[in-house]
């Protein structure tokens, strides 16, 4: 999508995808003080605004941040190499768990060191907390 039309409209997308407050980036794009915040949700509701912003995150996101995937990717390496403390490890199971959409809490309960773990075990523990996720959720269907 190309720069909007509408100059202040485009400083505006511009001002929020970089992290300024809705009404900051209204008044630096050019509006008056009176009515900054009413007017400024006004804007982020304009469908064409908001894809504009949508649109600048995403550009910011892919050249500073790791994809989705490389994280994971990040995280299942953690996990493999086991260089990282038993605690280490189990968050990076934890995040990744997070990342593809299990959300509650992952408790494991380990006997012996992550180390020792064979990759089948590693594996149940994973599985068991997906399953106790996806039980949760069809429970509050």
């Amino acid at each position: 999508m190309p720069a909007l039309k509408r100059v202040k409209w485009e400083i505006f997308a511009q001002e929020v995808s970089n992290g300024s407050k809705h009404v900051d980036a209204y008044i630096k794009a050019g509006y008056e003080k009176k009515f900054a915040g009413q007017n400024a949700d006004k804007l982020l509701k304009n469908t064409k605004i908001a894809e504009r912003i949508k649109e600048l995150q995403n550009e910011i996101a892919e050249r500073y941040l790791l994809s989705k995937e490389e994280m994971l990717i990040e995280l299942g390496r953690i996990v493999r190499d086991m260089t990282g403390s038993n605690r280490d490890i189990i968050a990076a199971i934890h995040q990744a768990s997070k990342m593809q959409g299990f959300e509650s809490e992952i408790i494991v309960n380990i006997d012996k060191g992550v180390e020792e773990l064979s990759d089948k075990e590693l594996s149940d523990i994973i599985k068991r907390s997906s399953k106790g996720t996806s039980d949760k959720k069809e429970s509050k269907e």
